[in-house]
């Protein structure tokens, strides 16, 4: 992993960063997963479980993380295609899967989207 990047969770200020990268890595989401409308639900509803990669000055990657009362979900794994391969998914799940252990939220299953292309 880059000794630039810095995991963290997300801040109001990552939006634009975040809204272009799902535009991105997520073309063909659903209406309902409108980028804007999805990060205002989620800083409603465990906001502590949202998390950024962020180096090279942007959004490199995030994750999203949620607990419905029986098990942890993940959500919206999503890194930059330059940007792959050095381990920022790795980094971001390990931030994800930490902060719903803590919150004693865990196991985790996660959604995948089809493949793109």
């Amino acid at each position: 992993m880059d000794l630039s990047l810095e995991i963290r969770p997300f801040t109001p200020s990552d939006q634009t960063g975040v809204v272009q990268l799902w535009g991105q890595v997520f073309p063909n989401d659903p209406p309902w997963n409108d980028p804007a409308e999805l990060i205002r639900r989620k800083l409603s509803v465990q906001p502590e479980l949202f998390f950024v990669a962020h180096g090279s000055g942007r959004i490199l990657g995030t994750v999203l993380a949620g607990f419905d009362g029986v098990r942890g979900w993940i959500y919206h794994l999503a890194v930059q295609p330059e940007a792959r391969r050095r381990g920022i998914a790795s980094g971001l799940m390990s931030a994800a899967e930490e902060a719903l252990r803590a919150a004693h939220m865990f196991p985790a299953a996660s959604i995948s989207s089809p493949p793109l292309g």
